[in-house]
């Protein structure tokens, strides 16, 4: 007990003497929780053998803003953390950054985030455990049996995203899931009565979790008894630590601790009362060797479970190889596999022009098993619950989805038999949509994650939005693999957050968002998702696609399996009237110039755009001595073909540009975009549904963007966003 509370002590003056060196972070909540996260790295936390260890306890370390303590800890049991990176904490680029970030520091499993997305991180981790344990463990080998913990403060619990996600991991009942939350009763703004009058104990109840309160939550046996049970709750367990703010500290019991640092003289009187002896971030060899023991208890642990999988390797070798395959890539191809579901190529050898049509049914006819199975169309399981049977009568059967005739879901459709073929391969991939399903259509040949059937790759989110994302953040984090978020895109701005976390962790999680532009209404709602295609494209390290065709999207398709990053894909739910003013039945591709191109077979002509899409932009039509280059992405592509055509009437010469994602288009190389954005032509001109003022950067400031953020039929009325009015506007600037 002596080199446990001299260990506690220890991270109370290295937590503080980092915030005062920094002179940022939260000193009150970091020395009140030391026993807390002490407690559980010496005793509970399973983290050694890393990435290497996939059977390893996952931390989520969601309030950020104490994070010397999370280094402070990490540097004490051995991670690769010097005294120095401890010196300098929160420095830029440094490895001790103010918020934890992953890749960033060795031993963190997942960054902070937002406030409160640490949490929803921690429900996507569990329910990986979860399905990977109900999956793979048999008799007598548990080889899944981890645990996730996550470090929470009162401000976490105050978020929405974190009582959304807390709400799913109690329906779901993920009994490995374990939140620490130091109940200081005080915030940054003072008392925590003045701004949160919520019963946590009974609110975490009714929400299906296990709640344990420790009222002396520095009291280091206490504590440690309570994780202990909290490991044994057949439900998800929420413990409320009772702790004194900035406890041991002159400041203990003043909410002011929370947004300031000790100053020296306070650091030295506490370091006194300690009796510690040391110079500044210093930890003595005894208190250093004794937390190191942990690491040989833990390495034994570790070397017992790699006899255990060896063992179950040659009992069970086709579950070892199907859990091997979570964790492999293959290498596939796309366009092999779905060249035949592009759409009928009419080449017409007395006209110069390309007409593409959708005349062959949407549904997949392979003959391979794996193609043929990847539809929704597969009968559900007898035994699912009644909603699983409405979403079946209701939406999956193939008269509503598959083979019906309304615009839009053809791509939809597509886009569900590609992301199918992929999870075919890739077994760890699993999603769900967030919002209406009729308005995505996205599901895999599986049944749904539910509290029953952890097997099932099917996520149903309710309406909780805002945790979707970051859900989708953990489960890719435990996987190291695709995960899926579907919505409507006035969505997006709940999950911008999510996103921008997921980008910087590098997760490769795809937001599949339909309902793409400002053309379509909404639900009736009037709310449009206008303004949000300028929020994703400016999100660091994060790429948007938005396909306008099955080819693109394919194309699309295999960029972001081969990148595994960070994306959004937009897809259209086009309505009749929008289909008849830009006459989406037929492309006119006027080619007068390209007769050899032209009478190349169907296949050759689809492969060719394939791999052209797959460059981000390319020119779609091209007149020579062109003297118009219009730029536009996804539906309204057709609305710069009809702008085209009105303007050759007119004895004009134009080029179009078809831009299926900005970002992937600005990786090549500089004589590729040269060649693409043809800054020789001055009269440039940009089409989409959207206010994004990212086509300038295509067109110029001169250039005529033709945008609006209106509301549905409201636009061709108001803004005459047709192609008709976009001629006489590129005709003014050329006048």
């Amino acid at each position: 007990m002596k080199l446990n509370q001299k260990a506690i002590e220890t991270l109370k003056t290295l937590s503080a003497e980092m915030i005062a060196s920094a002179k940022i972070g939260d000193t009150g909540l970091a020395l009140a929780s030391s026993t807390i996260l002490y407690s559980l790295f010496k005793d509970h936390y399973n983290f050694y053998g890393g990435e290497n260890h996939i059977n390893r306890d996952r931390f989520v370390f969601s309030a950020g803003t104490a994070s010397a303590l999370y280094y402070s800890l990490l540097h004490m049991f051995g991670f690769d953390i010097s005294g120095s990176d401890l010196k300098n904490y929160a420095v830029a680029d440094g490895k001790t950054p103010f918020i934890p970030l992953l890749n960033a520091t060795d031993g963190i499993e997942a960054s902070s985030g937002s406030t409160g997305h640490g949490v929803a991180t921690a429900v996507g981790l569990a329910m990986s455990q979860a399905h990977l344990a109900e999956k793979f463990n048999v008799q007598k080998f548990n080889i899944i049996n981890n645990y996730t913990y996550c470090f929470v403060s009162e401000s976490c619990l105050m978020s929405g995203i974190a009582q959304e996600a807390a709400s799913l991991a109690g329906t779901l009942k993920l009994n490995k899931l374990i939140l620490l939350y130091s109940h200081t009763g005080t915030t940054s703004e003072g008392d925590l009565d003045s701004v949160n009058c919520e019963n946590i104990k009974k609110k975490f109840r009714a929400m299906g979790f296990r709640v344990l309160t420790v009222l002396n939550g520095q009291h280091y046996p206490f504590v440690w008894l309570a994780i202990k049970l909290a490991k044994r709750s057949p439900k998800p367990t929420l413990i409320i630590f009772k702790t004194k703010v900035a406890h041991g500290s002159p400041l203990e019991g003043s909410y002011l601790s929370r947004n300031k640092a000790l100053t020296h003289n306070q650091i030295e009187k506490m370091k006194a009362d300690f009796n510690h002896n040391g110079g500044s971030f210093s930890i003595s060899n005894e208190v250093k060797q004794y937390c190191m023991r942990t690491n040989r208890r833990l390495k034994v642990q570790y070397s017992q479970w790699e006899r255990q999988v060896v063992l179950y390797k040659n009992t069970h070798p086709e579950l070892a190889e199907q859990l091997n395959g979570y964790y492999e890539k293959p290498n596939i191809s796309l366009f092999k596999i779905f060249k035949d579901k592009l759409g009928s190529i009419e080449i017409n050898e007395n006209a110069t022009e390309i007409s593409f049509s959708n005349k062959q049914n949407d549904v997949l006819a392979e003959k391979d098993e794996k193609i043929k199975n990847s539809t929704i169309t597969e009968k559900l399981n007898k035994t699912e619950s009644k909603r699983k049977t409405t979403v079946e009568s209701e939406i999956a059967s193939e008269e509503n989805l598959i083979t019906t005739e309304k615009n839009g879901d053809i791509l939809l459709n597509f886009n569900n038999d590609i992301l199918n073929y992929i999870a075919s391969f890739r077994p760890c991939i699993s999603g769900g949509n967030a919002g209406f399903f009729d308005s995505q259509r996205v599901y895999l040949k599986d049944r749904e994650f539910s509290k029953n059937h952890y097997r099932g790759k099917n996520i149903m989110f309710g309406n909780r939005n805002l945790a979707a994302g970051s859900v989708c953040n953990g489960i890719s984090l435990y996987f190291g693999a695709p995960c899926f978020c579907a919505g409507p895109l006035i969505l997006a701005g709940d999950m911008l957050s999510s996103m921008r976390s997921g980008a910087q962790m590098r997760l490769p999680v795809l937001y599949i968002f339909t309902r793409d532009n400002a053309l379509e209404k909404t639900f009736g709602t009037h709310q449009l998702p206008a303004e949000q295609l300028n929020e994703l494209r400016n999100i660091s390290d994060f790429t948007v696609f938005r396909p306008m065709n099955k080819t693109e999207l394919l194309a699309c398709h295999s960029v972001i399996y081969e990148s595994e990053s960070a994306c959004a894909l937009l897809l259209s739910n086009q309505t009749s009237q929008l289909q008849n003013l830009l006459n989406l039945d037929s492309i006119n591709f006027f080619e007068a110039n390209e007769t050899k191109f032209i009478k190349t077979d169907d296949n050759k002509i689809a492969e060719d755009l394939f791999k052209k899409a797959q460059k981000g932009a390319y020119i779609l039509s091209e007149d020579k001595n062109a003297d118009v280059i219009i730029f536009a992405s996804g539906k309204e592509i057709y609305l710069a073909l009809k702008t085209k055509e009105i303007l050759n009437k007119q004895n004009h010469k134009v080029c179009i540009v078809s831009v299926p994602s900005i970002e992937v288009f600005e990786k090549q190389s500089q004589k590729y975009k040269n060649s693409i954005l043809k800054n020789n032509i001055k009269i440039r001109a940009a089409a989409e549904a959207s206010n994004d003022k990212v086509w300038y950067k295509f067109i110029g400031a001169d250039g005529v963007l033709f945008n609006s953020n209106e509301i549905g039929d409201d636009i061709k009325k108001d803004f005459n966003l047709n192609a008709k009015n976009f001629a006489a506007q590129i005709k003014k600037t050329k006048s």
